[in-house]
Order: structure tokens, then sequence, then C-alpha cells
């Protein structure tokens, strides 16, 4: 399904699947660059089937964390940790909840990592402990957050509906926003490092622009890339 690299960017963990029809198996794999050792860690059975979404390592690159779906139920999505050694899947999340299968974002503050979920009927973001496998869930927006990435300033994330996008600035601990701007139509980051993210913006008198936002500067923009207004123009009429 996909793959991610370790810390060290030695490693990297990948999820094939394999058959030519149902029921299909797939296998976390961990492949070491410099020797091209791939070794097969644990596959799936029925009752947890692993699905799409990246593969992440704990900062330590003991563990792997990814999606799986319990009975192959797409309302029954889990985040699922396999201590490399053992061979044993383990559910993060609350088996007994509904949701959709949670995205794990890339990056970890002080051993918390942070994923999207719509445990209470919208995607939110929740906060994972490494270190009591504690889970709480972050943000209670009334809307989905569709975007996410972790940074040195905190988790910048949008969250949108058919009205529009707002872009905030979460606190990584409290969940607290710290800044936000609304935008109409649509909005996403895409990208982020440091104190800076790169957003992506669409509405209906926008054919396209994307952003560098200053997550230091009370998400202030700068335009790095859009049609000159006369363009534009031309093109939305």
């Amino acid at each position: 399904y996909s793959f991610g690299l370790d810390e060290t960017q030695e490693r990297f963990a990948y999820l094939p699947r394999t058959g030519t029809q149902a029921p299909y198996e797939t296998c976390l794999h961990v492949f070491e660059l410099a020797t091209g050792k791939d070794e097969k860690i644990v596959c799936d059975r029925p009752e947890l089937t692993f699905t799409w979404g990246i593969p992440r390592f704990s900062p330590d690159g003991k563990a792997v964390f990814f999606s799986a779906m319990i009975d192959g139920d797409r309302r029954r999505g889990q985040l699922v940790k396999v201590r490399l050694g053992e061979a044993k899947v383990v559910p993060v999340t609350d088996a007994k909840v509904t949701r959709r299968a949670p995205a794990l974002l890339e990056g970890w503050r002080d051993g918390q990592a942070y994923f999207l979920a719509n445990d209470d009927g919208h995607w939110n973001v929740y906060g994972y402990r490494l270190a009591n496998d504690e889970v709480r869930q972050l943000t209670r927006f009334d809307e989905d957050v569709t975007s996410a990435e972790v940074t040195d300033a905190g988790i910048v994330a949008v969250h949108r509906s058919p009205k529009g996008s707002t872009l905030v600035l979460i606190d990584p601990e409290t969940g607290a926003t710290s800044s936000e701007r609304r935008m109409p139509g649509t909005a996403d980051v895409l990208a982020a490092h440091g104190t800076r993210a790169f957003v992506v913006h669409e509405s209906p008198d926008i054919v396209f622009e994307a952003y560098h936002a200053d997550l230091s500067a009370a998400l202030a923009l700068e335009k790095a890339v859009g049609l000159e207004p006369e363009r534009e123009r031309e093109v939305v009429a």
C-alpha cells in the first residue's frame, strides 16, 4: 500500500498485498537499504486486515504503526502497533468505536504521535503517547480536518466544509487553537517544516494558488504560486 522510512533513513517499512483474488494477504515488511535485507515481520488475518496508509516507525525504530480494519469492515478502522521482533499486532485505538481508517501524521514530538480519526463523526486530531499507550482527542471541530502536519510550532491543519476552509495552528498538548485564518473555497496543507507550511487554495474566483504560511507570525501568508490577476480573470470568466 505504501512505505515509510525510519528516523535514520536506513530502513523502510512497507505493506505489499499479494493474491489475484480475495481473500488477499498483506504483510508488514522491513527493508534494510544498506544490505538489501527484506524481512517479513507479520501478516494480516481475516479478523484484522491491513489497509491503506503510510507505515510509521517509532522514534527508537523498535515499532511500526499503520492502519488496519476489524473483519475487513471499513467502518471499524484501527491504528495498530507492531513491535519488531514480536510479530504481534496490537490495536492502539479503541476497537469498540466505529471509525474509518485513522491516518497517522509524520513526525513525533516529545514521545507523542498524532493522527486523524473520526470517532466523534468528524475528522479530528488525536494524540498518542508511546510511553503509556495513551490515546486522547485533541480537537473537537464540527467540520472535518482534511489535512494536517506536525511542525516545530505545533500542528498546522485545515478544517473545512462547503462554506469554506479554516487554516489553524493547534497546540500539540492541549489541542487549543492558537491562530486561525479563514479562507474561501478549498484549502489544504501539503507540507510543513520548522515553522513554515505550504498551503494550496482554490475557490470559485481562484483557479489555483499556493502559499508559504509563517507559523510564527499568526499564519501570515506569502503567495508562492498563482496566476497573474489579468489571466485569472480571463480563466474564471
